[in-house]
């Protein structure tokens, strides 16, 4: 079975047993592999209206067909539940070098079940596997985690994906961490594993990805590899990393300031920005399995507070949300937070933008330092967000009121809490000020895990703005947002990282990726039938969530963002026009052929 390892593991916790199921063919012709798969496997395996942290829940770990080869930045796997963070399904996805290693072992998918009634590691090694004790791991850190277990394996190169503190106190942001920096960080997986007493997955293989057409690969990974290092990204990512990103944002005018206060014009951004943040410091440069991009960079505190925490993966997800969404300047303090999230595994991204909430809700007397248990909360004051951070984790007083979630936080502290938080079906987003591109605000309402923009962020009408900002505020972009989700739904599903792809201005477009598929696998299908399979995996994923009873209004932004305006800079007055916003959904939903009263698709597209 070309591109595909041929099986897929079954664990049961409760009752100790693990079998392997075949991998049917039929799986692989309608959803491909990867994200498609997985979405299928919880679908058939969630029983209806399960807690996301009971026993009945199903975590399954995937990596696709392409993943494990030499084809450029093939290195992806994905986590797919049921979220205790919006109570709906969900999916994380990581790079590193786990999914190439799963694998090696001769599995393409792992499916989770029940719960162990003491705390346990699963370890695959080929074609044996086993739960393993973990008490000894309960209490420690990712870090830790995955360098015991090695330690106790006698293998170096054992892939770990574990949970930290969080997950263990199924705190609802939890994420799962691989090579100490690589994140499966949104939705809170985390908490999943950790209310199955599930502390990691550790695999180490030998086996080999069988490709159909290795002579015709080799040409094609030489071929784009050279394509990706002469696209402008390429210098930006391999330079910058994701932090390029708050250097886009601000020149656009769309860098969120102090919980969507400002959206430009930052007044330490001197400070803050990539060429600074690398000059002060970056020590090297690192990349995921196969990927001659290599977007990770180690990064290290050399003086002053912090110094000497050094860890890799300072992304634009924390340099952007706690940082200038949180009005903090210290640079330091970025790498502090960074390696405490990644340690304690809990998802920076959502952690950051809870925070900047939490300050307003502070500066508006929604809350004082009696309920915080004396940490003082400011624009600026990181030391009271690192408090809080660890105070959540470990679910200690007001923190263990935010463990539950930003939602739930806001309905226990009361009066208009609410009003400060800028989500979409519980997921919060505040990264980059999407209220001028219509398109963007569209691929995060319509996305299946909530407010994300790794789901169909419409790229090109972001960066070209700068040409022509009226192709940024025009409403007209549903055939554009649906063009982008097909290309960001086939990567996930074939296992190839967005950053290598036209989803972020770079080499690989859709029929390129089909054309990689085609030679890895053996198999000859059409951009056509492509196309089809990531409709039919989209369409499944949103059929999940109609039947949690997410309806058209769920596909509307709440928050500060959905009803101020934008304050300054070249796009200030901008905001979202509701009565156009309804128009353009309509337009998407007749492309996507699902009803326009309820945003529902037909349950025959998902077959």
């Amino acid at each position: 079975m070309a591109g595909y390892a041929g099986k897929i593991m079954a664990v049961d916790l409760t009752n100790k047993t693990i079998i392997y199921k075949p991998f049917e063919e039929e799986l692989i012709s309608t959803y491909i592999g990867g994200r498609g798969i997985n979405s299928k496997l919880v679908y058939d395996g969630l029983k209806d209206k399960t807690d996301p942290l009971g026993p009945d829940n199903i975590i399954v770990f995937g990596a696709g067909p392409l993943v494990g080869t030499i084809a450029p930045a093939a290195g992806r796997y994905t986590v797919s539940s049921k979220s205790p963070l919006t109570g709906l399904f969900a999916d994380s996805n990581s790079g590193g070098h786990f999914g190439p290693e799963l694998k090696f072992t001769g599995i393409d998918h792992l499916i989770i079940t029940g719960k162990s009634d003491t705390p346990v590691y699963l370890y695959i090694q080929n074609d044996k596997a086993e739960l393993k004790p973990a008490s000894f791991l309960w209490g420690r850190d990712t870090w830790e985690t995955e360098d015991l277990i090695r330690h106790q394996l006698g293998d170096g190169r054992i892939q770990v994906a574990s949970i930290g503190q969080a997950g263990e106190n199924r705190v609802r942001m939890a994420c799962i961490i691989n090579n100490k920096s690589r994140a499966a960080g949104r939705a809170g997986l985390g908490a999943v594993m950790g209310s199955k007493n599930l502390k990691a997955v550790a695999v180490r293989g030998s086996g080999m990805v069988n490709v159909a057409h290795m002579d015709r690969l080799k040409i094609l990974t030489k071929e784009f590899s050279k394509k990706i290092k002469k696209e402008f990204s390429y210098t930006m990512m391999s330079e910058y990393g994701t932090q390029n990103f708050t250097m886009g944002t601000n020149v656009l005018g769309a860098l969120v300031i102090r919980n969507w206060a400002e959206s430009a014009d930052y007044n330490h951004f001197d400070k803050v920005n990539p060429m600074a943040i690398r000059k002060k410091h970056y020590v090297k440069r690192k990349g995921c399995f196969s990927c001659p991009i290599a977007c990770g960079h180690i990064c290290e505190v050399k003086e002053g507070e912090f110094a000497g925490e050094k860890g890799g993966g300072l992304e634009h997800g924390v340099t952007t949300p706690f940082g200038v969404g949180c009005g903090i300047s210290d640079t330091n303090s970025y790498i502090r937070f960074n390696n405490d999230c990644n340690r304690y595994g809990i998802d920076a991204l959502e952690f950051g933008l809870m925070m900047g909430s939490i300050i307003d809700w502070m500066n508006h007397g929604l809350i004082n330092k009696s309920d915080t248990n004396g940490i003082e909360l400011g624009w600026g004051d990181y030391n009271g967000a690192l408090k809080l951070l660890e105070a959540t984790v470990n679910r200690q007083g007001f923190g263990d009121i935010l463990a539950k979630g930003s939602i739930k936080a806001a309905e226990m502290v009361g009066g208009n809490a609410l009003s400060y938080l800028n989500h979409i079906k519980g997921m919060n987003w505040g990264a980059d000020d999407v209220r001028p591109f219509k398109g963007y605000l569209l691929s995060l309402a319509t996305s299946t895990r909530g407010a994300d923009h790794l789901r169909g962020m419409p790229t090109e009408e972001i960066f070209y703005s700068v040409i022509d900002p009226l192709k940024a505020t025009s409403y007209d972009k549903a055939a554009l947002v649906i063009h982008y989700q097909r290309i960001n739904t086939l990567a996930d599903a074939t296992g190839l990282c967005k950053f290598a792809t036209k989803s972020f201005l770079q080499a690989i477009g859709m029929e390129d990726m089909l054309e990689f598929y085609n030679v890895v696998t053996g198999k000859h299908i059409d951009i056509t039938e492509f196309i089809r399979a990531a409709d039919r995996i989209y369409n499944l994923e949103r059929h999940m969530h109609a039947q949690e009873g997410i309806t058209r209004e769920n596909d509307l932004p709440i928050g500060k963002w959905a009803n101020e305006p934008i304050q300054n800079g070249p796009f200030k007055g901008e905001r979202i026009d509701l009565e156009s916003f309804n128009k353009l959904l309509d337009e998407y939903y007749q492309l996507r052929g699902w009803n326009t009263e309820t945003g529902t698709p037909d349950p025959q597209s998902i077959l």
